[in-house]
């Protein structure tokens, strides 16, 4: 099992995740959907403030595929974990570390499977991450190229 953030969610629907990653479990966080979810809902809002990365990469999705995405986490491509067992732990991440509850929790669900997390944005990381692994006792964190698309 990997735990991976938006962009990697993102290159798993597209099926441009990194040879690396092929064959493996991807499983991501109530929050990361969400975000992901309000970029997908963004896109028809003719005044949307999104227009960062990943609105772009969101858009280069068919429609039939955001309308998956909004229904139901992509069975077979990524899971969505329960949040409910690390509730307590992204608290405590987010609180203590001075992190996004987004971050947080993504850490958290890693913590609690014993699971590296994979991240396709070295921005999704929190200042400090180092502190915070050794601090915390992991989890073992991997930087992807992120998904290999044309972001112009």
């Amino acid at each position: 099992m990997i735990v991976c953030d938006e962009y990697l969610a993102i290159s798993a629907v597209s099926e441009t995740l990194p040879p690396t990653l092929a064959g493996q479990t991807l499983v991501t966080t109530h929050s990361t959907y969400g975000r992901l979810l309000r970029v997908i809902e963004a896109l028809g809002v003719s005044d949307s403030p999104y227009v960062g990365k990943l609105s772009r990469l969101v858009r280069q999705w068919s429609e039939d595929e955001r309308e998956q995405f909004r229904v139901a986490p992509h069975i077979g491509t990524i899971a969505l974990l329960d949040p409910r067992p690390f509730l307590g732990t992204t608290a405590h991440l987010s609180a203590r570390h001075r992190v996004s509850w987004l971050a947080a929790e993504l850490l958290a669900a890693a913590l609690h499977h014993q699971a590296p997390l994979w991240v396709g944005d070295e921005q999704n990381l929190p200042r400090g991450i180092s502190a915070i692994t050794a601090a915390e006792g992991g989890p073992e964190i991997h930087i992807s190229g992120g998904p290999s698309v044309n972001l112009v």
